[in-house]
Formats: structure tokens, sequence, C-alpha cells
């Protein structure tokens, strides 16, 4: 299932004098390193994504700091509503060559009892 999520962005050339403070605001509010955050804002590049697909809490809280330059942006996040499914859907992603290797060498009850409990987590 998927549903809309926004990322959190920035257009450096409109946070002017201000890249330090608005680094240091969002860098307490997202845990991202301060040092990072400067570097994308002063990078020279038009467009910076700052986080993406955020939680509900930490977008109001980017929103909450009412900085000049820093938009948001709706992106398609995909979730499961049970933690079965991705299994199900994914199958054998989960297995590795021993695994595939046992498949074929050993016997089908052995097979069955490691199959089953991928299966049920």
């Amino acid at each position: 299932m998927s549903l809309q999520v926004d990322s959190t962005f920035a257009i450096p050339s409109e946070l002017g004098d201000n890249k330090a403070q608005a680094a240091k605001l969002l860098s307490g509010v997202l845990n991202i390193p301060r040092d990072l955050l400067e570097a994308k804002f002063e990078s020279g590049a038009t467009f910076v994504w700052i986080a993406r697909k955020l939680p509900p809490e930490k977008r109001e809280a980017v929103e909450a700091l009412n900085l000049k330059g820093i938009y948001f942006q709706k992106e398609n996040q995909r979730f499961y509503p049970s933690a079965i499914l991705p299994r199900t859907c994914w199958g054998s992603s989960t297995w590795t060559k021993k695994d595939w290797a046992e498949s074929s060498t050993n016997s089908t009850s052995r097979f069955a009892a490691r199959a089953k409990r991928y299966r049920d987590g």
C-alpha cells in the first residue's frame, strides 16, 4: 500500500545569510549533522534535499521552524500492513546461497522445516 508523505528540500539562494542558522535548527529537529547541512547549503546547488519521506511529527517540527527557503514535496511511501506481507511478496529474497544449496541437496523434510521458519518469521 502506498501513502503520500512529505520530503523537505531547500533552495539555498533563498536562505541568504541564514544558512548556518537554518542548518543548526534543522539539525536539531531532524538529527542530521549540522556540518552536512551547511555543506549542502554552501554547495552552490540551486536545489538540495534535506530529508526524504519524513514522519508526520518531523514534518510538523520542520514546518514550525518557519524557515524561508525550506519547502516540502509529497512523495509516495510504501507501507506493509502486515509484517508477513513483504516476505510473502518477495519470497526468496531473504534466502542466502547456503539456503538455496541446502534446498537442492538435503532431504525434503529439512527443506520444509527451513521454509516454514522463513515463512513464519
